[in-house]
């Protein structure tokens, strides 16, 4: 399932929820009636964008940290190779990254 087929089922689901009291299949309004798994499958992917929003510690020392999410390397901004050029967000998932009082 694509971002914009997820967000466009939840959005469906929002409006005729809101609107109807929707019963699922006895709802005469819902032009969109979906299956069980599309909605839980775009509400999954709603929560895992949101779990990245929140800033994540990451497991190293000094200039050795990698992503909790995906293992991959995250500049630190300390060291010669990554000197003021520190990772707010893991280049390759988006999770975001707490320097917390570093």
């Amino acid at each position: 399932m694509k971002e914009e087929q997820a967000i466009d089922i939840i959005k469906n689901e929002i409006k005729c929820v809101q609107s109807t009291n929707c019963l699922r299949e006895e709802c005469p309004n819902c032009d969109l009636v979906m299956q069980t798994n599309e909605i839980l499958e775009a509400l999954n992917m709603a929560i895992e964008a949101l779990q990245k929003r929140i800033p994540m510690k990451m497991p190293g020392t000094y200039t050795n940290y990698k992503c909790a999410v995906c293992g991959r390397r995250i500049r630190s901004g300390k060291g010669s190779s990554s000197y003021k050029s520190r990772d707010y967000y893991c280049q390759k998932c988006g999770q975001m990254i707490d320097w917390g009082a570093e």
